[in-house]
């Protein structure tokens, strides 16, 4: 569960971050489309934008982390379920792996026994390459 927390943390954290950053742009444009849409008179004051300015940010702040929290949560709950299923059965040994692994096997006793003490042979005709005479 420590590490839910802390990923909520690191990832609602930055999720947060960047939608706050994201509503206090969308904040201003609002408030300077509603300053510069009503029609001015002499002697009114603006509309009072501040309130706007300060929630539109929080606000998305609240609810991505709130995204985040959830959607980890779920993917905990779903990833413990999908773990706490038993384990697969033991891997049995394909026919044909085990029949090669035999032949293999003896071979290498053939080759052991057929071989003893191998000595080196002298060069003769039989064993060596002759390149063909040059042209």
């Amino acid at each position: 569960m420590r590490a839910v927390l802390r990923r909520i943390a690191i990832h609602g954290g930055i999720t947060a971050m960047v939608l706050g950053l994201i509503g206090l742009m969308m904040a201003e444009m609002a408030s300077a489309w509603l300053v510069s849409s009503l029609p001015t008179r002499a002697g009114q004051n603006p509309p009072d934008t501040s309130s706007i300015r300060h929630r539109m940010p929080l606000f998305m702040a609240v609810v991505g982390f709130t995204f985040v929290a959830c959607g980890e949560l779920l993917l905990h709950r779903v990833r413990k379920n999908r773990n706490s299923s038993p384990p697969p059965a033991q891997l049995q040994v394909d026919e044909t792996e085990r029949l090669l692994q035999e032949l293999l096997a003896k071979e290498d006793a053939k080759r052991a026994t057929a071989q003893p003490g191998v000595a080196s042979t002298a060069p003769s005709s039989e064993n060596t390459v002759t390149p063909p005479p040059a042209s």
